[in-house]
């Protein structure tokens, strides 16, 4: 009998566990989520064509006015960190032709279609078609317009990762709420069945005269000390989980996330003690409030 009790006690254990495990992973995934979407659209690269420094009289001008909108760009509080990268036309075509694998330019018999450009990211929340055209009017502000050639960025690859970005999030959302009501119902039963093994012994209690409280005790108990097992074990598996992920994707996880998942790991921890406490509520009361006739069949 006592094997039999200890193979539920280790069900139960390993129930939870595996049940706060994989919540716990939803909701790390629900934490890192917006920092990584953000990041993914702080990458997307917004670039400003130049004038060809050949078509202006006065060069030294141009590159006065070309120093100048660097500084002008670097000042929006839209640029990320205030980075602005130069790229020249001979530097365009140096990556064109690694990109292509091919010297275009001997095939054009030494011209060089590219433009000198500066690239900017922007904050993530400026990554949008209403964000662009803050951009494109700022830099349409500039003292030296006639420099500025065009502003240009994928349209399409933005309204992509947009409606990729809302549509995970729905998703996410609606698998949560999903998960916790299977995982309440998978516990529940779990636990269910560890009180239905001891309800003889609920019954011999009854019969001796003890009170409700005093039989709910010790149940109660087991079941806070079950589900902080369950947390624990479950917190190491995440921990372990985290580990194998950043050692194949090692800038997956920033320093400031750490504390994100430290909340996460203490709350799956207390959501395994207030799980398995109110599951054993339930499941002793029910074999409190049956009548003797019930409790043997």
């Amino acid at each position: 009998m006592s094997r039999y009790k200890s193979s539920i006690s280790i069900s139960t254990i390993t129930s939870l566990s595996l049940v706060c495990f994989i919540i716990g992973l939803v909701f790390v995934f629900l934490a890192l989520w917006p920092d990584f979407s953000n990041r993914i659209k702080e990458n997307i690269d917004f670039t400003i064509y130049l004038q060809n420094k050949e078509d202006f009289s006065n060069h030294e001008d141009y590159e006065v006015w070309r120093s100048d909108l660097h500084d002008y760009l670097s000042k929006s509080p839209l640029v990320k960190d205030s980075i602005v990268n130069f790229k020249s036309r001979n530097e365009a075509s140096i990556d064109f032709q690694n990109n292509i694998g091919e010297d275009f330019i001997t095939i054009l018999d030494g011209f060089n279609p590219l433009l000198s450009h500066f690239d900017i990211n922007l904050h993530s929340e400026f990554v949008s078609s209403k964000g662009a055209d803050i951009m494109k009017n700022y830099i349409s502000k500039f003292n030296h317009q006639q420099i500025i050639h065009e502003f240009s960025y994928d349209k399409i690859l933005i309204q992509n990762i947009d409606n990729s970005i809302n549509t995970i999030n729905i998703i996410l959302l609606i698998f949560s709420l999903i998960l916790i009501i299977v995982s309440y119902g998978i516990i529940n039963n779990t636990i269910q069945l560890s009180i239905y093994s001891k309800k003889m012994l609920i019954k011999t209690m009854r019969l001796v005269g003890a009170t409700n409280l005093f039989i709910q005790r010790p149940y109660l108990k087991d079941g806070m000390y079950q589900g902080l097992i369950g947390g624990i074990f479950s917190v190491i598996l995440l921990i372990l989980s985290l580990e194998t992920l950043q050692w194949f994707a090692p800038n997956i996880i920033e320093p400031q996330d750490f504390f994100k998942i430290g909340v996460i790991f203490v709350s799956i921890i207390i959501f395994g003690i207030i799980i398995a406490w109110i599951s054993t509520l339930f499941a002793v009361k029910k074999y409190l409030s049956t009548n003797e006739n019930e409790l043997f069949n």
